[in-house]
Formats: C-alpha cells, structure tokens, sequence
C-alpha cells in the first residue's frame, strides 16, 4: 500500500455507552454482563485489545480501523478504507505495531504512525480473521481453508474448517513453553504449535459441538464466542471432558453471528473484561471474566 497516513483526530461516530445494561429490567441483568461498550453506525469487523486501548474495523468502503481507551474517551482513526481498496476486515496488536487484512493482503503500521507496509500477500487466498505472534510474525485464516504466515508467506495448516477466528498463545504449562495457535471451526476449537505438528480438537461437550466465530487468548485461558452467541473460555491445556468449557455470558436475544454482513463476531480479551461484537446491532459489548 505504502505511504503513510494520518492520525485524525477524535472522531464524532458512533459513541461509547459506560456499561449501559442491555435488558429494561435491572433484575435481569447477569452480575458479568454483557453490557454495551460501544454503538457503531456502521456494521463492524474483527477487534482486538492491547494494554488499556480497543481496536475495532468498522466495515464497508467508507469504514477503517478506529481505536479507543477501554476506559472510554475520544476515538482515534488509524486508517480509512478508499474507493481503490476492498473493505478490511480483521485487525490484530502488539507492542510496535498495528495490523489489518482486506481481501488478499495484511497491511501493517508503527503504532506511533509512519510509513504503511504488507508483511503478507496471500495471493488468491482470501484473508479472514487475523492474529499476530511473539516474533511479530502474522497468521491470517483464509476462506479456502488454510492458514498462511508472514514467515515465508508459508501455508502453516491446511485442515482450517470455516475461516474463523484465530489466536497465538504461549503454553507455559508444557515442559518446554510451547506456541500455540488456537483457531475456530465447525464444531469448535482446534490447536496446533506453530513449529509444527498436528492439529487436536479440544475437547468439547456435546453443547458447545457449534460453530465458532472469533477467538481469543489471554496468559492463561482460550475464549470464544459461538455462532450462537455463546461465550465461553477454557484452559490453554487443560480442556478435558471432567473440566468442560465454562461461559462467560450470553450475547442479547436477536444475537446473529454475521447478519448477513459477511463479518462474523469477533471477541478480545484485557486483565478484566471480554469484549465481543453483536454484527446484528453494529454494538461491542463486554462481560466480567469472573
């Protein structure tokens, strides 16, 4: 893409609700949520969270990446889609740079602004859900059912069913830490380290054998939210049918994992909160881990 572009100022567009209950009745509301984080005008894409700030696409030909304070407070763009390029659709964090896929390419850009540039151009695989490892290495799901790096622009699976959500994570409980990445598919959640090897199902009770849209991962947990609005968490290595996933909360009734959008729910995690959107309602919404 190339070039470097500018960083608005707070923008006037949709607005942030401080934890705004989602149901009329006080009584009804779960002490974990969810609650509404923020209404977008516009349908949304992929999220993603690091330290005390939000990131989140908003979608179509006039939308981008904006990102806000998870404590609230004005909301900056990062980058607008043109006439010239497709919409985007996922965005991933770390600590040097942003990160964002649209159609057949992953754009990537300092956090402190400068110069755009594509670590990865997938060719006639079109990219899905986005993550980003340790190395600053990319791993993007793709729609033909392949999972493509940065590192070589390598296809590191093949067996990825549903081009759903994907996250890296690092397993300090084996022997030597292994990482990981732990991604979506028709029946649930499927791992594999990311230095090769095979793919294994987590275990799943029977409830929870649905579609997965977004995943995500923090020190200690997986979680994702299902194409029923569920959202559940697990261990990183110790999902077992004795310790079966838990929920975390429930997406609002009218709860429909892409309405029609073609831009699945997605879900991000920080040391308190899960965050999730709601593709029918254009809303981000967020529910207490415990």
């Amino acid at each position: 893409m190339g070039g470097a572009t500018p960083q608005d100022g707070d923008a006037n567009v949709g607005g942030a609700v401080p934890d705004a209950p989602l149901v009329d009745s006080p009584s009804e509301v779960s002490p974990r949520g969810p609650f509404l984080f923020y209404q977008s005008p516009v349908p949304l894409g992929g999220i993603a969270i690091d330290g005390s700030e939000i990131y989140w696409v908003e979608a179509g030909t006039s939308g981008g990446v904006n990102k806000m304070p998870t404590g609230g407070g004005g909301i900056q763009v990062i980058t607008r889609t043109n006439s010239q390029e497709g919409p985007i659709f996922d965005v991933a964090v770390d600590a040097t740079n942003v990160y964002w896929n649209r159609d057949h390419t992953v754009s990537q850009q300092p956090r402190s602004g400068g110069m755009i540039t594509s670590p990865l151009v997938s060719g006639a695989l079109t990219t899905r859900f986005l993550t980003v490892d340790d190395q600053g290495y990319v791993y993007v799901t793709t729609s033909a059912g392949y999972i493509v790096t940065s590192q070589g622009n390598q296809i590191r699976f093949t067996d990825q069913d549903g081009a759903s959500g994907i996250a890296f994570y690092i397993d300090v409980s084996t022997r030597v830490s292994e990482r990981d990445l732990a991604w979506g598919y028709s029946k649930g959640i499927r791992q594999g380290s990311i230095d090769g090897g095979g793919v294994q199902d987590l275990n799943m009770s029977m409830p929870d054998l649905v579609a997965t849209a977004g995943v995500a991962a923090d020190a200690t947990d997986i979680f994702w939210i299902t194409a029923t609005g569920k959202v559940r968490a697990a261990p990183l290595a110790k999902l077992a049918p004795t310790n079966p996933p838990r929920e975390i909360c429930q997406a609002p009734a009218g709860f429909d994992a892409d309405a029609g959008t073609d831009f699945p729910a997605d879900i991000a995690v920080d040391s308190t909160w899960v965050y999730f959107t709601d593709p029918s309602a254009k809303q981000i919404l967020r529910c207490l881990k415990e």
